[in-house]
C-alpha cells in the first residue's frame, strides 16, 4: 500500500469521519500508512510519533499493556523501548481514540524496506507473544493476537511468569483481584459499558455546546464533531477540533 504523506491522510480521516454513526465506537478505519520516527515511548502500549515535524501521541491498537504502576508496568514499557524508540516505523493507522491519540499497528521500516519475514505480524503483535501485553478483546481485529496470547501464558512469559496477573482494563477500575483467563471477553464488554456509561455521565452526551470554549478536554471535542455533527468545532476541516485545545505540536 502507498505511503501517504501527512496532508494527505489528514483529507482522507476528515472525509471518513463524517460518515460514523452517531451511537457506537466511531471508527476511521482508513488503513492508510504513515512514516514516522518514535521520539517517545509513554509506557507499555503508547508512544509519540514525529512525522514532517509534527508530533502525535499514538496507541498501539488490539493490545492493552500492564499499567506503569502495575506488576509489569515498567518491564512492559522497557520492552517497547527495546524494540522501537527512536526508530523509524511503518504505522498503520486504525483510529482515533476519544483522547486525540492515533490507534496504530506498528512496524519497524526496517523490516519493511528489507522484505525480510518478519517473525512478527507487527510490534503490536510481538508484545504480546513475549507477554508484555494483554490482547484488548473489545478493540480485537486480528484472531491471531488470541493465540499469541494463550501462546505466552502457557508458556509463562512475561507478565505471566508470575500468578496474579490483572487485566489492565480492570486495574484502572481498582480491581486488584487476578484475571481467570476465561474472564477476558466478558471483563472487557463490561469494562466498555461501563466506560460508556462514564463518558456520558462526565458530559460526553450531545448537549446544548457548540463553542470551543465549552468544551472541557481535547476528548470531548472530538466527541461533539464526530457523534453530535457540531462542525464548526473544526473550522479548517482537517479532522481535528480545537486546533488550540487539541493541538498534537509539542512546545
Amino acid at each position: 500500500m502507498t505511503l501517504l504523506r501527512l496532508g494527505s491522510f489528514r483529507r482522507l480521516l476528515a472525509s471518513s469521519l463524517t460518515l460514523t454513526l452517531a451511537f457506537g465506537v466511531a471508527a476511521a478505519q482508513a488503513n492508510e500508512q504513515l512514516l514516522a520516527k518514535v521520539v517517545q515511548v509513554k509506557d507499555g502500549d503508547s508512544v509519540v510519533l514525529r512525522a514532517d515535524k509534527i508530533e502525535y501521541e499514538a496507541r498501539l491498537g488490539e493490545i492493552d499493556a500492564p499499567e506503569y504502576d502495575q506488576a509489569w508496568g515498567k518491564s512492559a514499557r522497557q520492552a517497547l523501548k527495546r524494540l522501537v524508540r527512536r526508530k523509524t516505523v511503518q504505522a498503520t493507522i486504525q483510529d482515533i481514540d476519544a483522547y486525540g491519540r492515533l490507534v496504530v499497528l506498528l512496524r519497524l521500516q526496517e523490516q519493511v524496506q528489507s522484505g525480510s519475514q518478519a517473525a512478527y505480524a507487527s510490534v503490536n503483535h510481538q508484545l504480546v507473544a513475549e507477554g508484555h501485553a494483554w490482547v484488548y478483546r473489545d478493540h480485537l481485529r486480528d484472531p491471531k493476537l488470541l493465540q499469541l496470547e494463550a501462546e505466552a501464558r502457557s508458556q509463562g512469559l512475561g507478565l505471566w511468569s508470575k500468578n496474579g496477573a490483572v487485566a489492565p482494563w480492570l486495574y484502572r477500575r481498582g480491581e486488584r483481584r487476578p484475571t481467570a483467563p476465561d474472564q477476558g471477553a466478558a471483563a472487557e464488554l463490561l469494562y466498555s459499558v461501563s466506560a460508556a456509561l462514564r463518558r456520558v455521565t462526565d458530559g460526553f452526551s450531545c448537549r446544548r455546546k457548540t463553542y470551543c470554549s465549552q468544551m472541557n478536554s481535547c476528548g470531548e471535542a472530538h466527541f461533539y464533531l464526530r457523534h453530535c455533527g457540531v462542525s464548526r468545532l473544526d473550522g479548517d476541516n482537517d479532522g481535528k477540533p480545537c486546533e488550540r485545545l487539541c493541538s498534537a505540536r509539542r512546545r
